[in-house]
């Protein structure tokens, strides 16, 4: 082989692993990022789209929220209120969203009207769901019926992206039923944190001795300041026949949960 064929194998070698390396780094640079929303499971997660790295929860990972109870409350002719006790049985993950339906049923449980709304649901939460004056018209319901929607209904699990030291830390410092009136309860909500609090709904809860809800009444606070301490008040249209036994407070506030992969 001569000498000026060798060099011209040698220039097409050079010249084929450079067009290679161009090639190699275009189709590094062209290669889809990885995602949560690509439908693989790459990146280290447990499922397709969900678990490891991703903000969702893997189906199997999670439990669906219960409903403890549910009650239907008389308020004023042809309005009752509706009020459910949740609990959220995953400790590390909530709901941004999660539609809801109260079924009001008579004795012979026959429905008779229905309220939807929607809510957010924080990792391992108790709260108090509170809907106010559902008109009836001429029936009287005895029986209240929560469904939730299924989040593999249309909305999954997701993590808290928030650090701990950036929440809002509320608490219910006092509460009392006022005698005087039979039909109010003042208490005082404070925020034990440096991070102001948002959009704050305080549902109030009174209980007989059986342990019986007898009435129910929220309120909402826009916003609280880091290290703040704000009043609140909760009234019912007519004087309670008894005092109730117990009385209990439940806040219902996102704490961070992210609302997307």
């Amino acid at each position: 082989m001569s000498w000026s064929l060798k060099r011209q194998l040698i220039v097409l070698l050079i010249l084929f692993v450079f067009l290679g390396m161009f090639a190699g780094l275009a189709l590094l640079l062209n290669k889809p990022a990885l995602s949560c929303f690509d439908n693989k499971q790459n990146q280290g997660e447990e499922g397709v789209d969900c678990g490891g790295p991703c903000n969702n929860f893997c189906p199997n990972a999670v439990n669906d929220p219960i409903v403890r109870w549910s009650r239907v409350l008389p308020v004023r002719a042809q309005q009752f209120d509706a009020v459910a006790y949740i609990e959220n049985p995953n400790p590390t993950a909530g709901l941004s969203k999660v539609d809801y339906t109260f079924r009001l049923y008579d004795a012979k449980n026959s429905p008779i009207v229905e309220r939807k709304g929607s809510t957010f649901i924080n990792p391992g939460e108790k709260f108090a769901l509170y809907e106010p004056n559902v008109d009836v018209g001429n029936a009287v319901p005895v029986r209240a019926f929560l469904e939730l929607k299924k989040p593999s209904e249309g909305y999954p699990w997701r993590k808290i992206r928030v650090a701990s030291d950036a929440r809002p830390n509320l608490t219910i410092r006092s509460k009392q039923f006022d005698d005087s009136t039979g039909n109010s309860v003042t208490a005082s909500m404070a925020n034990e944190s440096l991070a102001d609090g948002h959009a704050i709904r305080i549902v109030a809860v009174l209980y007989d001795s059986n342990g019986n809800v007898t009435g129910a009444s929220s309120t909402f606070v826009d916003v609280i300041k880091g290290g703040a301490e704000v009043p609140i008040v909760f009234t019912w249209p007519n004087r309670f026949t008894e005092n109730p036994a117990n009385l209990e407070l439940y806040l219902h506030y996102n704490q961070g949960i992210v609302s997307g992969n």
